[in-house]
């Protein structure tokens, strides 16, 4: 008898989920979609200046910096413009390593090394594997020499040398300087910090710069109501429950992950209650409780 009590609620909460959610992944922050709505501009100027990088293997590196105000999708984009390149790369037989660091959570040139050092493969592995096949096809050696594309987002955070930092990495690297190149995707939310950067470190990470604009709220209510087709299943929710966060989303000054946050607290109430659909009163509740965590 304990054992069906102690299971009943279990399957209970499992099937209201099932009413509500068809991927509650898709509201996790680390989250990444297969489309980003409203930055078809800034892929395809990323394609262009990194085309070449497939098309002629490491013959050339570059080196970007993403700007714009938080909440704007600038991590988003740039992770999925590196698993097209990769992807793109592949088929091409170029090989893409793209090791992403928070310079928030990695503020120091130890701390990104050491990050670094664990998304890499091992350089002794790399080196060795079929060393003879590949000398004896200059075309086929070219081609499985890495190309590592690093990037190092929230940069402001950065609390060192960048001289140390970027030698430090050329050095752990750079196995075979005639060959390896490494291109960065530096990623920035406050442009003012770049009037504290020195020019000469200034130059050695920006060649090209790409500004993300704020989203209105029109573009907010797209790519929430994108982001909750992914998530919720038909009939969850409306237009008219999208446009409320939206709006609240703007008014708050928050933008595209308050929002989300938003829906998937007001999908969890909808679940609690163990209805199959989202009420007004669901998202009032939730931009409640979100704001209170947002603020905390």
């Amino acid at each position: 008898m304990s054992k069906e009590n102690s299971i009943g609620p279990l399957e209970t909460q499992s099937k209201a989920s099932r009413l509500i959610f068809q991927d509650e992944l898709v509201f996790d922050p680390t989250y990444t979609p297969e489309m980003i709505c409203h930055r078809e501009k800034e892929l395809t100027i990323l394609s262009q200046l990194f085309l070449s990088l497939i098309t002629a293997p490491n013959s050339v590196s570059r080196k970007i910096m993403i700007t714009g105000p938080l909440h704007t999708g600038k991590t988003k984009t740039i992770l999925l413009f590196t698993k097209m390149l990769t992807c793109a790369g592949r088929k091409r037989g170029v090989n893409f390593y793209t090791p992403y660091i928070s310079c928030r959570n990695h503020n120091t040139p130890e701390k990104i090394l050491t990050e670094l050092y664990t998304q890499v493969p091992s350089q002794k592995k790399r080196v060795n594997s079929r060393t003879r096949d590949l000398f004896r096809n200059p075309k086929t050696y070219k081609q499985r020499i890495p190309h590592f594309v690093i990037i190092l987002d929230d940069i402001e955070f950065f609390r060192g040398d960048w001289d140390t930092l970027l030698d430090a990495i050329s050095s752990r690297l750079l196995w075979n300087k005639n060959a390896t190149r490494i291109s960065y995707i530096a990623i920035l939310s406050n442009e003012i910090f770049l009037q504290f950067m020195p020019i000469k470190h200034n130059l050695k990470l920006i060649k090209n710069m790409i500004r993300f604009s704020q989203f209105d709220t029109y573009q907010v209510f797209d790519i929430l109501k994108y982001r909750a087709s992914l998530g919720f299943k038909p009939g969850v929710f409306t237009d008219g429950h999208i446009r409320m966060v939206a709006d609240n989303a703007i008014k708050r000054c928050e933008g595209v992950t308050y929002g989300i946050k938003v829906l998937h607290w007001a999908g969890k109430l909808a679940q609690e209650n163990h209805r199959s659909f989202i009420r007004y009163d669901d998202i009032r509740r939730a931009i409640i409780f979100t704001g209170a965590m947002w603020i905390g």
